[in-house]
């Protein structure tokens, strides 16, 4: 089965449909994936708020405006800072660890 929920439904009673989360859930695991690859290039990425939407879109498979709604959110929280262009963890988000799924649990 698939799962969506709609965004909008038209006069001619079709409806849109969106398979992401709403902006407030996916805040979180959008952080998330800012968050890894941090991580994984050593706590500094070249990219920010001002990277292209197509470069973002390539890199993290989100929109530019759920980027900077992440990237937000973990400034909000400390855990990044913006300098010259790059995106660098602070020491409070070195200290960020990934959480386990529900999914992955239940492979074990």
């Amino acid at each position: 089965m698939i799962e969506g929920r709609i965004t909008f439904k038209r006069d001619d009673g079709r409806v849109n449909v969106s398979m992401r989360p709403t902006k407030e859930k996916a805040l979180v695991s959008d952080g998330d994936i800012i968050m890894e690859y941090l991580l994984n290039r050593g706590g500094k990425m070249p990219y920010s708020d001002e990277s292209s939407a197509m470069l973002i879109k390539d890199k993290f498979n989100i929109s530019k405006a759920a980027f900077k709604r992440a990237l937000g959110h973990l400034m909000k929280e400390k855990k990044i800072v913006q300098e010259d262009g790059w995106t660098l963890l602070t020491d409070i988000g070195r200290q960020w660890t990934p959480l386990v799924s529900d999914e992955s649990q239940d492979e074990e």
